[in-house]
């Protein structure tokens, strides 16, 4: 039998893991932090993402492509160029997404919430290349 005592527990701790993994993830704590403040991020928000980001971020994604394609190619796994090619990619990604958070650490600091908006959609980009990164990585 449960005492409601128990479940009480169980919710608060429930909750704490909930509030941990929002502010551990920055992404997520962006957009805690945005909807706190009256500025929720929205489907139907548009102009956020600038024409030239979407450009760098198709060719990334084109450069991914093609060093898990010259993999394939390969014959001699010893001489696997796509590895430290997808290396170079993450490595570089992972400075975009620092810089990004950075931004947005001043951008709430200035509680300029219109650029924390964009920087936070910038960030999910980000986010987005690195995760097909570690896919393509294994």
């Amino acid at each position: 039998k449960v005492l409601p005592e128990d479940r009480n527990d169980d919710l608060e701790a429930s909750d704490i893991i909930h509030a941990y993994q929002i502010v551990s993830d920055p992404h997520d704590r962006a957009l805690h932090l945005l909807e706190l403040n009256g500025y929720p991020l929205n489907e139907t928000d548009k102009n956020l993402i600038s024409p030239e980001l979407l450009l760098t971020v198709m060719e990334i994604r084109e450069e991914i492509e093609d060093a898990v394609a010259s993999s394939s190619a390969s014959l001699n796994d010893e001489d696997d160029s796509s590895n430290k090619e997808l290396k170079r990619l993450y490595d570089e990604n992972r400075h975009r997404i620092e810089l990004t958070c950075k931004n947005l650490d001043i951008a709430f600091d200035d509680k300029n919430f219109e650029l924390a908006k964009c920087l936070v959609a910038e960030l999910q980009y980000w986010n987005r290349v690195e995760e097909t990164i570690r896919e393509k990585s294994t």
